[in-house]
């Protein structure tokens, strides 16, 4: 109104015309400018301290605006089953290098755009599930070690643990391939109390750079191979990055001028090698997910997905020999899905990603 009078006194307005813009009702406009990739730009503050200082970034940055647009696209397709926010993360293998670092859908929305999905822990479901194979794996089991798919409880400090399948259906005897590829939780609960229970989870995903597991293992119990255990985004991508170098771990990295530490072997080449050769078979896959779903790529790609109970959280992580995609999908509210899965939710994305990828140089190796 100030504006409008000044205007008016200055003769830029006429009398009717000053009426007619008082009566307009005032709509403001989302401010979309300012500095590309600002979750990357905040978490690198937060990380080290770069305020004022001139710094090189790892990020591709057409690549991270086509992450970016594609995010909000397939948000706006699952908007009618309350999904609102994403995120999702490249990494460059080689190095570890962040190339894209998408935290949400719209970094300058009023409606939570400044959390980091990339960054702020969400229960990963699934997701973890290779991890404790791996460790089978590494164990002296095979992918045709047979696992029995049945109903079973364990005793525990709280009281009785029972695990069941996202699908409620028991499969009976299963290999250790199927009851992977099908992401089966009864078997990987089985699997896991095996191998000596959650706290030779922990140590591993702890070595592999997952901070947010500050409890003692038995807090978390056989329902950390399940995903009973928070973590973030950027952090699980790196430890997939860790499979796809078959077994070597290297820290992720967004300034290009920080010091990139020698890999360290963490698995067996021969163990990683084999989980990546079940999350690339559909055949494996088929008694879960289908024959054509988004986890079926044009070229070779390990993928597994994740959903936390009650819809809250999905997932999806792949990885070729060049690079490790990692993507969150849910609502920062904590608010459930409309039975959106990761399948349905974050592979999509993940799969669009690699679409992209494979155009850059080593994609389809």
């Amino acid at each position: 109104q100030h504006v409008l009078r000044r205007m008016l006194e200055e003769k830029y307005l006429t009398p009717q015309q000053h009426e007619q813009a008082v009566e307009q009702p005032l709509v403001y406009a989302a401010f979309h400018g300012g500095f590309a990739a600002p979750h990357a730009v905040d978490l690198l503050e937060s990380q080290g301290g770069t305020a004022g200082e001139v710094c090189r970034t790892t990020l591709d940055a057409a690549l991270q605006h086509r992450v970016e647009q594609m995010l909000v696209n397939h948000l706006a397709a699952l908007q009618e089953r309350h999904v609102t926010q994403a995120a999702a993360v490249v990494i460059d293998n080689a190095s570890g290098d962040v190339l894209a670092l998408a935290g949400s859908r719209d970094f300058f929305s009023a409606a939570g755009g400044q959390i980091n999905g990339a960054w702020t822990p969400h229960s990963p479901g699934s997701a973890v599930k290779p991890f404790t194979y791996l460790l089978a794996l590494e164990r002296g089991w095979t992918p045709a070690t047979v696992i029995p798919d049945l109903p079973v409880s364990f005793a525990t400090p709280t009281g009785v643990y029972t695990p069941e399948n996202y699908t409620g259906v028991c499969l009976g005897p299963v290999t250790l391939r199927n009851a992977l590829g099908n992401s089966l939780n009864i078997p990987a609960v089985k699997t896991l109390h095996h191998i000596g229970g959650a706290p030779v989870l922990v140590e591993t995903l702890q070595r592999l750079g997952i901070t947010t597991l500050t409890e003692p293992a038995e807090h978390y119990g056989l329902g950390l191979t399940i995903g009973n255990a928070p973590v973030r985004l950027l952090e699980l991508a790196n430890a997939y990055a860790c499979l796809a170098r078959l077994g070597e771990y290297r820290p992720w990295r967004l300034l290009a001028d920080a010091p990139a530490p020698p890999p360290v072997r963490v698995f067996d080449e021969r163990h990683a090698w084999q989980i990546a050769d079940i999350l690339t078979d559909n055949q494996a896959h088929l008694r879960t997910f289908g024959a054509h779903s988004p986890l079926r790529m044009t070229y070779r790609v390990a993928i597994k997905t994740g959903t936390s109970s009650s819809y809250r959280d999905n997932w999806a992580l792949g990885y070729t020999p060049a690079f490790t995609v990692g993507v969150w999908a849910g609502n920062f509210d904590r608010t459930p899905m409309q039975g959106v899965s990761g399948v349905t939710g974050a592979a999509p994305i993940l799969a669009e990603i690699f679409l992209e990828l494979r155009d850059l140089p080593g994609g389809t190796r």
